[in-house]
């Protein structure tokens, strides 16, 4: 079997079952011939309660081409991912919109898996930290007046790494995008 190019990656055929441990990359080699991005690896134990299990992993006693190619291909390209808390009633309603919709997207809980500095400070280059700090939540009316007075870029990315709560939830990320906040008619544009 030669291997099969599908935009950006190429498969390359492999006549033994996968075995444990076995990294996407090994199986799957980016085109030479298109830009390379890189995906972040996520581990066991940064897995969400709607993690969804890889299709190499669930199917590590078959070739790669008895694999379905589109399960392989959804699992190794970005994934929607919704950051937020559970506790948060707009981040329940924003996760039953989705639900209803059969949209497959993986929770992230700022309190249990964190948030990397670098993540947050591209939502901050992309977004701005205006939009993402949440001035109408509890923890910021808690918060003492000389963290408020003054606040900037470099101190608001160490405030909400300090305190991710103070994040304006739901933050949706769709791989080439990100969107603040939660709205019916919003997510049905996204999605439709």
């Amino acid at each position: 079997m030669q291997p099969v190019q599908l935009g950006c990656l190429r498969v390359l055929p492999d006549d033994q079952p996968l075995s444990p441990g076995t990294s996407i990359s090994a199986k799957v080699q980016p085109s030479t011939t298109t830009k390379t991005t890189r995906f972040p690896t996520v581990h066991p134990h940064q897995r969400g309660a709607n993690f969804r299990q890889p299709a190499l992993e669930r199917r590590q006693e078959q070739p790669l081409d008895k694999v379905g190619i589109n399960e392989l291909l959804r699992d190794i390209l970005p994934m929607t991912t919704l950051y937020g808390i559970p506790n948060c009633d707009t981040i329940r309603k924003a996760r039953r919109w989705l639900d209803e919709r059969g949209v497959d997207y993986r929770f992230h809980d700022f309190r249990k898996d964190g948030l990397e500095r670098d993540q947050l400070q591209a939502w901050v280059d992309e977004l701005g930290w205006e939009t993402l700090l949440n001035k109408r939540g509890l923890m910021w009316r808690r918060l003492p007046e000389e963290k408020k007075a003054d606040l900037d870029e470099k101190r608001a990315v160490a405030l909400l790494l300090e305190e991710p709560a103070m994040i304006k939830r739901p933050v949706l990320d769709l791989g080439d995008r990100r969107v603040v906040g939660f709205s019916p008619e919003d997510y049905a544009a996204l999605f439709a």
